[in-house]
């Protein structure tokens, strides 16, 4: 082991930042199933919002956010 690998190992990098060494190399796989979750949210946020449109047209902009919320509810929407 040279000096500088010493100096610069990832346990004494991660002390000093504290963070854990399962972090610091977990990190980086991680990043794929952050953005495919965010990319499943999305796609979902657009159909909720979709629906909550339609609903919101249905009542010919009568219906306030309590109405809203409860006619996807109503259809078994998660919301």
């Amino acid at each position: 082991m040279g000096p500088r690998k010493r100096e610069n190992a990832v346990s004494t990098l991660c002390r000093l930042v504290r963070l854990s060494r399962s972090w610091f190399y977990g990190h980086g796989a991680g990043e794929a199933a952050r953005e495919s979750r965010k990319a499943r949210r999305a796609a979902r946020d657009k159909a909720l919002l979709e629906r909550i449109s339609h609903f919101f047209k249905a009542s010919k902009g009568r219906y306030g956010s309590k109405r809203i919320h409860r006619d996807p509810c109503a259809d078994g929407e998660s919301v």
